[in-house]
């Protein structure tokens, strides 16, 4: 079965392709390699193309698809506050473009890259995030892929898409076997971050230490790359079948959660290598804590995330960035 995947030379969705293929799809990459990289496209076809632009879609008119995951989006919160526009054109637009391909081709099946800041600000940071849990996303990045949402529910009552909507939250860590993992140009995650400024005898700038948390910094839920991508291939395959409902809506976790200090500890223990850290400004928008309930994904989908211990994180995530950096 093809399954057209659209940022599938990034981070995530390389490894989304990856597992495709282990388990017998054949993945179409559809990306204009505006955040990926043509060398990760190794599980599957690789046409350049962009959602934006309609007569891109050309190239994949012909192809016979079984279902779609749609990735392909800007993602950094900080840059959505300078340039909103830059993403409401490519989340907003370049999915409506996606789903009217979609609808003229009579694909029914669709998965959706959502992410936990569609939450907003809760009143209540302690309590693990439910999917039924007030929407009200403050950064433009958060509203763009809450727009997309509302706009998949209209496509799936008025032509029939089914969906899986998934509400990422902190992705992190490499394939196991180091052939991909995460590259972003420039690198904002906290995971890698660290782990470059221990190899080049850097400070880490840790945004804030007077939060409502055990040691005063941020916590957050922390879930492996690898175990996303199984999520995903384990929804479509229920969608396939029809083993869903037509709407779906999972938050992917770990279901706990680690500090800014713990993560750099966790660095520290397995390169047994201090870490120096200095503390910086609060970032605006920070919440104290963001933790995942992940009942639905564990009951629905018969999915766990067995690999998002923070330990194995950075041990994935250290091996990738030795391969990349030596």
């Amino acid at each position: 079965m093809k399954i057209l995947v659209t940022g599938g030379a990034g981070y995530i969705g390389s490894h989304i392709c990856k597992e495709l293929k282990k388990n017998g799809f054949d993945p179409i990459v559809f990306d204009n390699l505006s955040n990926g990289y043509k060398k990760f496209v190794k599980w599957g076809k690789f046409i350049k193309g962009d959602l934006k632009k309609v007569s891109d879609f050309k190239k994949i008119k012909k192809i016979k698809f079984k279902g779609v995951i749609h990735l392909a989006s800007n993602i950094e919160v900080g840059e959505s506050y300078k340039d909103p526009t830059k993403f409401y054109l490519n989340n907003v637009t370049g999915s409506i473009n996606l789903l009217e391909f979609i609808r003229l081709n009579k694909i029914k099946n669709f998965i959706f890259s959502s992410t936990a800041a569609v939450y907003g600000e809760l009143k209540d940071n302690s309590k693990p995030i439910k999917e039924n849990f007030h929407k009200e996303p403050i950064s433009p990045y958060g509203k763009s892929k809450l727009f997309v949402e509302r706009i998949l529910e209209d496509y799936s009552d008025i032509y029939g898409i089914n969906f899986c909507i998934f509400r990422y939250f902190n992705a992190s860590g490499a394939d196991s076997d180091v052939e991909i993992g995460e590259s972003h140009i420039p690198e904002t995650h906290l995971v890698p971050n660290v782990i470059n400024a221990c190899e080049m005898n850097k400070l880490v700038k840790v945004f804030g230490n007077n939060y409502k948390t055990k040691d005063g910094t941020c916590m957050r839920d922390y879930v492996h790359v690898s175990d996303l991508a199984e999520a995903h291939v384990k929804g479509l395959k229920k969608l396939i079948k029809n083993n869903l409902k037509k709407k779906n809506y999972f938050n992917l976790g770990s279901g706990k959660t680690y500090s800014v200090l713990e993560v750099i500890n966790a660095v520290s223990d397995y390169k047994k290598k201090k870490v120096k850290f200095k503390y910086v400004k609060n970032r605006f928008g920070d919440p104290s804590i963001l933790m995942s309930n992940i009942d639905r994904a564990k009951k629905i989908l018969n999915w766990t995330p067995k690999r998002s211990n923070i330990e194995n994180i950075v041990k994935t995530s250290y091996q990738w960035y030795l391969k990349n950096n030596i």
